[in-house]
């Protein structure tokens, strides 16, 4: 019989609550260089619900990237970049979205959306992953400002949204 209960390991239930802030974090910066891209307003690109999933923030950052990039180097390193978002995000949905019980007479489990049952992680585990994305989220910042690929495509819309005015 299984019981919808969280864990009694409050590290591990720390560890789950950086892991979903520090998600935040990625969704945020992702969020603000689409802002950057389309020169919009922050209130605006907050609002917006079709940028509410890390997908569709990704995915407007590669559309605009593409726009200004052509299928370059540059381009293929902007994907690179944003291939490691989504592997983080992944990672970090199959803990999230999962569903965590507790079994009379065996050990806590998770299932996600694959339907088998996997033992609960490890606090470690969790802080590893946290500690990727705080690094990425770090390099996606690098590259709006120093001089990166992202800092590349949004001076160039900046350049093509200037001379539209």
């Amino acid at each position: 019989m299984m019981r919808l209960e969280l864990p009694s390991d409050k590290d591990l239930l720390a560890a789950v609550g950086e892991l979903t802030l520090r998600h935040e974090h990625l969704d945020h910066i992702l969020r603000m260089t689409v802002r950057a891209l389309e020169g919009r307003e922050i209130d605006e690109i907050l609002n917006d619900r079709s940028l509410r999933s890390s997908a569709s923030l990704r995915k407007g950052i590669k559309k605009q990237g593409q726009k200004f990039l052509g299928n370059g180097e540059d381009f293929s390193v902007l994907c690179s970049l944003l291939g490691r978002c989504e592997l983080v995000s992944n990672e970090r949905n199959e803990f999230v979205h999962s569903v965590w019980v507790e079994e009379l007479d065996r050990d806590s489990a998770r299932r996600y959306e694959s339907g088998e049952w996997q033992a609960l992680p490890k606090a470690v585990e969790l802080h590893g992953l946290s500690e990727r994305i705080r690094l990425l989220v770090q390099e996606l910042i690098a590259s709006r400002f120093d001089e990166g690929v992202l800092a590349d495509v949004i001076k160039q819309a900046q350049i093509a949204r200037a001379s539209k005015a």
